[in-house]
């Protein structure tokens, strides 16, 4: 081969793996051609200036020419790609950057202990050799650093470098499979598979039913969201969304001794969503909806609770709604109110809000007493401008237009909005021993310290685990889904849910065991139970499997719940 046609092959090589450094290149890609192209053009000109005005290499550089306008092309839409791409990205990263910066956050830790003395002390499996990237390559692609400098710079932040290491130390993640069954010699293996498996598939055949007695479908759920509401970050779509899908299957392994799946569902589309998972009931005992942005959440429940025979439950709203419920019946008893003529106050219209309501007024609150503000002011009757359905439901009959005047006179502010929305100056206005619930997170609608120099007979809880009475979903979900699975449950209804409302509310009102060395005595700053307190997954799971029992939502009934409730304590119900 000659030189020039070596040197034709190594271009159209060149051509092709620049564009082959995929879309995050795409825009140095674009350059590079164009320098490729002119050095083209420099030697197309040297080799033509034979007599004859043609040559072999001129007419092996046409089809390099059209090739390379082609990749142009392809290599300018990517470039197209990259820029929607990349506004998506800086709008979540400018997001995060808050949310980190926070300086009322930056003095918290991730789960008590985030620095990075505290990540290098965990014992992680060794990493395999030449796969994957290393951290420093791994913050690179993220784009948050350019070079060694930001490298040195970035490792000192402790929040961001600590919860990278956390997720990148192999194995990647947060979850694993385990089997659950020996699996060490010939016979076990025959027995887990060929020809042993085809005893319980012809009994599953036989009777449907006998898949939770022979499959892990009793103790298994799904974790499914599409990431259009992640945790503060709006839309971050599916794939980002799987750390936080990864850390709920965790913590439901710890604290309910729950296997979960997470499962990412790469669609907005709420008919594509409700498709994709209507047929995967034979799996799992339960489905767990997260991160999904309203109302799309409330229509994806519905569709789904109609069309399965499994419980689906939205996290994100029921949850939250049952530990802040418990949290306003327990301030009720303190305060000697009547939850039935208490003036509440709501500020945020998200799921939380409206699974709220309905467990109040099913307790007993009076729809005339509750008033509920949004971004654009208070929902009143007659109002037009963003309004739904489930807005509707709750509009008021009052001359309020704003906050401040809705808040005047009120017993109880139930804060799912954004930080700071609740003034000084509004607290004041508030009736004798003012209820508060501030749960922006992780900056409150108004700081405790800031409500008690205001008004020192307030009552605040907020989502903080540094302060008293944390509301938190973990103190929920964990003991709902327990019990769910280990009754078989078809659905979750509201008696269920007021069951778990009625366990946490009570619980706080108990003196701790003496063998934690803890006192906290039930008052002010004692509404719920902390999240570690190991006798929640019992009480709540208890109440709620005997809920689903006595309302017929059951398949199976639990013999014994006082056994029940003694061997969750106990620890001894196997994962």
């Amino acid at each position: 081969m000659q030189s020039w046609e070596i040197l034709s092959e190594k271009l159209a090589q060149l051509v092709d793996g620049f564009v082959s450094i995929g879309e995050m290149r795409a825009a140095a890609s674009v350059g590079v051609l164009a320098a490729l192209a002119a050095i083209i053009t420099f030697l197309m000109s040297l080799f033509n200036k034979g007599d004859s005005g043609t040559s072999s290499f001129q007419i092996d550089l046409m089809p390099l020419a059209e090739r390379l306008s082609r990749q142009s092309e392809r290599v300018g839409k990517l470039k197209a790609i990259l820029n929607q791409k990349n506004s998506t990205i800086k709008e979540i990263n400018k997001k995060l950057q808050e949310y980190i910066d926070n300086p009322s956050y930056s003095n918290q830790s991730i789960a008590n202990g985030s620095d990075k003395s505290h990540f290098s002390s965990l014992s992680f499996d060794a990493q395999i050799p030449g796969v994957g990237l290393s951290l420093r390559d791994v913050c690179i692609q993220a784009g948050f650093i350019k070079n060694k400098k930001d490298w040195q710079e970035f490792s000192q932040n402790d929040f961001k470098y600590s919860s990278l290491r956390y997720h990148h130390s192999y194995p990647k993640g947060k979850i694993s499979v385990t089997t659950s069954k020996p699996m060490e010699n010939a016979m076990h293996f025959s027995t887990a598979y060929s020809p042993g498996v085809v005893v319980p598939v012809l009994a599953i055949t036989n009777n449907r039913n006998l898949i939770y007695e022979l499959t892990s479908k009793g103790n298994t759920i799904a974790i499914v969201s599409n990431g259009t509401a992640a945790m503060g970050l709006g839309n971050v779509g599916a794939a980002s969304v799987k750390p936080i899908l990864e850390g709920k299957a965790a913590l439901f392994k710890r604290f309910g001794r729950i296997n979960t799946i997470d499962l990412c569902v790469d669609t907005d589309d709420i008919s594509e969503f409700v498709q994709s998972i209507k047929y995967l009931e034979p799996s799992f005992g339960a489905i767990c909806l997260e991160d999904i942005k309203a109302p799309d959440c409330f229509l994806i429940e519905k569709s789904l609770g109609e069309q399965m025979e499994i419980p689906i439950y939205h996290d994100d709203a029921h949850s939250s709604a049952i530990a802040m419920t418990a949290v306003l019946v327990n301030a009720f008893k303190i305060t000697g109110r009547d939850i039935a003529t208490s003036k509440i106050v709501f500020n945020g219209a998200g799921p939380g809000s409206f699974s709220a309501l309905n467990l109040l007024l099913a307790l007993g609150a009076s729809r005339k007493n509750i008033t509920l503000v949004d971004s654009w002011g208070v929902v009143y009757t007659g109002r037009y401008k963003k309004m739904n359905a489930w807005k509707e439901l709750y509009a008021s009959d009052t001359t309020a237009r704003t906050l401040a005047e809705a808040i005047c006179e009120a017993d109880a502010f139930v804060g799912l909005s954004i930080p700071g929305a609740l003034s000084g100056k509004m607290l004041a206005t508030m009736k004798e021993r003012p209820i508060v619930l501030a749960l922006s997170s992780p900056v409150p609608e108004i700081l405790p310290e800031h409500a008690i120099k205001v008004r020192s007979d307030t009552i605040i809880a907020t989502g903080r685990s540094d302060y008293p009475n944390q509301i938190s979903n973990l103190l929920v979900y964990p003991g709902i889904f327990r019990g769910i699975l280990d009754v078989r449950a078809r659905k979750v209804n509201i008696e269920m849910k007021l069951a778990a409302v009625k366990a946490l509310s009570q619980l706080a009102t108990e003196p701790l065991p003496e063998a934690t060395g803890k006192f906290c005595n039930f008052g002010a700053n004692h509404l719920i139970p902390g999240c570690f307190d190991q006798r929640v997954l019992s009480r709540v799971a208890t109440a709620v499997a005997a809920a689903a029992i006595e309302t017929g939502m059951a398949r199976q009934e639990i013999a014994d719940l006082n056994v029940y409730a003694e061997a969750l304590l106990g620890g001894s119900i196997p994962d």
